[in-house]
């Protein structure tokens, strides 16, 4: 890679930045497809995001920016032009620079579905029963995604139901999607429906340490459980749904397909997510 007076520079802007393994993804993205372009990480203040996205305005050379905790919600402000799905879901992970005008985007949704589509290609939400773990984070992303994706019905356990239940309410003022029903984690009520569920999904922590307990007892009918963790690999939900014969996807590849997504919006290019050799070379950044 030579930088030089013509590099254009992208990066990871949170706090933390340092555990991201964003700029090893993106710079390999820049090497294969030989442009000039480097990826950088930013570590900022809490308080200081909105002085460093403005200052960002005033560098011509500065194209990207990926959003990450604590600030994705922060950048949705900052925005002046948002997609479909930033507009809806409220919170932005990608940033473009372009002209005068910053423009916003949200690839969770992205990476979720073509994370299914990649492993499952004949898998559709269509008409199915969801069972989502957890009320925070990428969880409006998720949301969005399913009832974009027309789901019958999504049931939304969580151990804050306040916190479900505004999800709730916010999905059926936006969307005008009214078939969610919030539950509590109560292994009872939740064996109750056991039979009517489809697909689970996973978007809480438990299950990043071994002794995490299992959230819901699994039955052989479920045809789908996407598990949001990546690191470990294979989390107990996953494992025990292994052992049922039940399909199961973990968080990887929509991490990286949510990268890829960021790379073809600030490169203008398409269909990078469609190779597989360059997948597999992601892959190996994150083992």
């Amino acid at each position: 890679m030579k930088i030089n007076g013509a590099t254009k520079i992208f990066g990871v802007c949170g706090n933390p930045v340092k555990h991201s393994f964003s700029p090893q993804m993106h710079n390999f993205l820049f090497n294969k497809f030989k442009l000039n372009g480097i990826y950088l990480p930013f570590e900022i203040q809490k308080e200081k995001f909105k002085d460093f996205i403005n200052g960002m305005r005033n560098i011509t050379n500065i194209v990207g920016l990926n959003i990450t905790i604590p600030f994705k919600n922060e950048a949705f402000e900052v925005a002046d032009v948002l997609s479909d799905e930033a507009k809806v879901i409220g919170s932005i992970n990608t940033l473009y620079f372009k002209g005068e005008r910053i423009y916003g985007y949200n690839t969770d949704t992205y990476g979720f579905l073509k994370a299914i589509k990649i492993n499952y290609p004949d898998f559709k939400f269509e008409g199915k029963n969801i069972l989502l773990l957890g009320a925070g984070g990428v969880s409006k992303s998720i949301l969005y995604s399913l009832i974009i994706s027309n789901v019958r019905k999504i049931y939304i356990v969580n151990r804050t139901l306040k916190r479900a239940e505004k999800l709730c309410d916010y999905f059926s003022e936006k969307m005008y999607f009214n078939d969610i029903e919030v539950l509590p984690l109560d292994f009872n009520i939740l064996k109750k429906i056991n039979d009517k569920i489809d697909v689970i999904i996973n978007s809480t922590s438990m299950g990043l340490k071994k002794d995490d307990p299992l959230l819901i007892k699994l039955s052989g009918n479920i045809e789908l459980v996407y598990d949001i963790i990546y690191n470990p690999p294979e989390t107990k939900l996953l494992s025990e749904a292994k052992k049922l014969n039940i399909n199961v996807l973990n968080g990887l590849d929509m991490l990286i397909l949510q990268g890829v997504k960021s790379f073809e919006i600030w490169n203008n290019l398409h269909n990078i997510s469609n190779n597989s050799e360059i997948l597999r070379d992601l892959h190996k950044i994150f083992k």
